[in-house]
C-alpha cells in the first residue's frame, strides 16, 4: 500500500504584486503540485479590484514563474493528471471559473454569464476530471453554496442548501468541496449544524451527513477539508476565531478524529513513496 503523508501550508504576510502585505501561500506549503512545482495564489480571496497572481514554484521556494500577470486570480487546484489548472478569476466584478495549461498557457473560460451574486470559486476537478465542483454565491444565493458541473461548464448543479443563520451564527456557507478517490461522494465545509464543521454527500448532493463532532456556534470550526488519496481519511484545519487553528485527521469510516500538527492553517495529501 501507497504511504501517504500530509503536506503542511502555512499563512504568513509578505509582499504581493501590489507591494503591500499580503496574506500568501508560501512555496514550503503546497496549494498545489504541477509537475513537481507548487501553484500558489496570492490572495486566498478579496475582491475583484485587488490584484491577485498564481506563482509556480520550484518545490526549494525558488524559481517563481507568474502563470497569469494580470486581474484577480486566487484558488489554483492542479488537476490529477497534472497537465491543467483550476482557478478562479474575475470577470467585471464577478468571479467565474478559468482553467489554463500547467505552464499558465491556453487559459480558457468554463463558467461563463454568472449573475445574481459574486460568482464561483474553489474549483476543484473530479478524479476522473470529467466533472468539477466548486463553491458560488450565485441565483440569488446571499452565501456560499457547493455546486458541480462538467468540466466544460455545462449542467451546473447546486447540491447544497444551507439554512439561514442562528441567532449568534456569524457566517452561513458551504465551502470548499474535495472528491473522494473513488469519485462518489464530496467532503465540504458546512455551517449548517451552529459552526462549519466538516460533512460529506453523495456526488449527487444526495445523503448529507455531518463528520466532525460539534453543534452550536460556540464549537471550534472545523474547515478545509482535503480527502485523503486512498479515500479513508480526511485532513481538515480546527480552531476558533482568534485562536491558533491545528490540523486534524478524521477516519471516514469510524468518525475517529486526532489532532496531528498545531500552529498551521491548511494542509493537504500527497502521494509518499513505497
Amino acid at each position: 500500500m501507497t504511504a501517504l503523508k500530509v503536506v503542511v501550508i502555512l499563512m504568513v504576510a509578505v509582499s504581493g504584486c501590489g507591494g503591500g502585505g499580503q496574506d500568501i501561500v508560501q512555496p514550503n506549503g503546497a496549494s498545489a503540485r504541477v509537475n513537481g512545482r507548487i501553484i500558489v495564489s496570492e490572495l486566498l480571496g478579496g475582491p475583484c479590484g485587488m490584484s491577485s497572481q498564481i506563482i509556480s514554484y520550484a518545490p526549494d521556494g525558488t524559481d517563481p514563474v507568474f502563470l497569469t500577470t494580470s486581474g484577480s486570480n486566487i484558488m489554483p487546484t492542479a488537476a490529477p493528471d497534472a497537465r491543467t489548472i483550476l482557478f478562479s478569476s474575475c470577470v467585471g466584478n464577478v468571479r467565474e471559473i478559468f482553467a489554463m495549461d500547467s505552464d499558465g498557457t491556453n487559459r480558457r473560460q468554463i463558467t461563463t454569464g454568472t449573475q445574481g451574486g459574486t460568482g464561483n470559486f474553489t474549483p476543484i476537478y473530479s478524479p476522473d476530471q470529467r466533472r468539477i465542483a466548486f463553491s458560488a454565491v450565485r441565483d440569488g444565493d446571499t452565501n456560499p453554496e457547493v455546486w458541480v458541473m462538467n468540466a466544460d461548464g455545462t449542467g451546473a448543479t447546486r447540491l447544497t442548501q444551507t439554512p439561514p443563520a442562528l441567532p449568534d451564527q456569524q457566517f452561513v456557507w458551504a465551502l470548499h468541496p474535495t472528491w473522494s478517490a473513488d469519485g462518489l461522494q464530496i467532503a465540504y465545509a458546512s455551517t449548517v449544524s451552529g459552526s462549519t464543521q466538516i460533512w460529506i454527500m453523495n456526488r449527487d448532493g444526495t445523503d448529507q451527513r455531518q463528520l466532525t463532532s460539534g453543534l452550536g456556534p460556540d464549537y471550534p470550526d472545523a474547515n478545509v477539508p482535503h480527502w485523503s488519496p486512498d479515500g479513508a481519511k480526511i485532513v481538515f484545519g480546527r480552531g476558533s476565531p482568534g485562536q491558533p487553528r491545528s490540523m486534524w485527521v478524521i477516519d471516514v469510516a469510524t468518525g475517529t478524529e486526532s489532532e496531528i500538527i498545531t500552529g498551521v492553517q491548511w494542509a493537504d495529501w500527497q502521494p509518499a513513496s513505497q
